[in-house]
């Protein structure tokens, strides 16, 4: 639990430090089960009630730990 709120706040944070961005998109890829949508729709109005930023939050789930590295690189190539 403290891994995935260290890595959604480091994520955050580097989102935030850009200069003023109208639209984020937040791509998490993650075991099956660990973002589950009222999660990270209550995340998504809590940012964007507080910074006035537009995110869409997009999880991708997998099941196995293959599927990490397959994943990521096909969204690297795209």
């Amino acid at each position: 639990m403290l891994k995935k709120q260290i890595a959604l706040t480091t994520a955050l944070i580097i989102l935030l430090s850009s200069p003023a961005v109208a639209s984020i998109e937040l791509n998490i890829l993650c075991w099956q089960g660990y973002a589950p949508k009222e999660k990270t729709d209550k995340f998504e109005k809590y940012i964007t009630n507080k910074y006035q930023i537009d995110i869409k939050v997009k999880v991708t789930d997998v099941l196995a730990p293959d599927e990490f590295s397959t994943e990521f690189t096909l969204k690297t190539l795209i």
